[in-house]
């Protein structure tokens, strides 16, 4: 029952990231990111935990490594991205 209602939670939250698709480059888009950041963090946790301490078999590590992709992805979009950084070296003067 819990992972059936988180799992709705996370299809509630990737609908809203595919209405905001096309956010401008400002806080709208730095607000799904961040939120997506947090829902691949606790997706991370759960799935250590489950290794940890569930029953489930080697599988489980493919889980970890997909959350592993999504937090360090949506990390690097949160805290290291900078869009004008990278228009300023294509642009020549």
């Amino acid at each position: 029952m819990g992972g059936a209602v988180s799992r709705l939670g996370v299809h509630r939250h990737r609908s809203a990231d595919w209405l905001g698709r096309n956010a401008a480059q400002g806080d709208a888009l730095r607000a799904i990111v961040q939120g997506d950041l947090v829902i691949s963090v606790t997706g991370l946790v759960a799935a250590v935990l489950d290794r940890i301490y569930g029953s489930g078999n080697a599988l489980v590590w493919s889980t970890f490594a997909i959350y592993l992709f999504l937090t360090v992805s949506f990390g690097y979009f949160q805290f290291a991205y900078t869009p004008n950084a990278s228009k300023a070296r294509d642009v020549a003067p």
